[in-house]
């Protein structure tokens, strides 16, 4: 078949995206594990349909690929948080002909960001955070006046005089 080698990636329960890496790594040597499975007479190999089950998969799982190497990267920030769970959550609630198949598992993973972020929009630093990020994008003297008043408020919860720097 002329490829290169290459090993399949293998699932990891205490990492979930090593879960999409692994069906990216099927759905790349598709051909060459469909080849392998009729020269060795394996009795059993995924259907097309699995196969097409395993593209949906992936492609519900890339936003979330996305979201982990965002907020895990050098540079991410507390404020990368709340605008990429509001993203997850709109590409999850969105229903298409194309969901065939795989519409309860986007249910369970909508539920799961429900259930694990639910807070993350009232915790008064990550509102803080996300009225900077808004600020520094648009320099919205509305943003300006809200970031204002939640820092006087921060400070009137008694929060150490020395949190901020002036």
């Amino acid at each position: 078949m002329n490829m290169e080698p290459k090993r399949l990636q293998q699932d990891v329960r205490t990492r979930w995206n090593s879960t999409y890496y692994m069906i990216e790594s099927l759905l790349e040597q598709k051909r060459a594990l469909s080849a392998y499975a009729a020269d060795h007479d394996l009795p059993t190999t995924l259907t097309a349909n699995q196969w097409t089950l395993l593209g949906k998969t992936k492609t519900c799982l890339e936003p979330f690929e996305e979201f982990t190497r965002k907020v895990c990267s050098a540079t991410a920030s507390a404020a990368d948080v709340i605008p990429s769970v509001t993203v997850l959550k709109r590409v999850l609630s969105m229903e298409t002909e194309a969901d065939s198949g795989i519409k309860t598992m986007k249910k369970t993973l909508l539920e799961a960001i429900d259930k694990r972020f639910s807070t993350v929009e009232d915790e008064p630093l990550y509102a803080l955070l996300f009225m900077h990020f808004q600020h520094c994008w648009t320099q919205d003297t509305k943003t300006d006046s809200l970031l204002v008043q939640s820092l006087q408020s921060m400070e009137k919860m008694h929060w150490p005089k020395n949190w901020r720097k002036t």
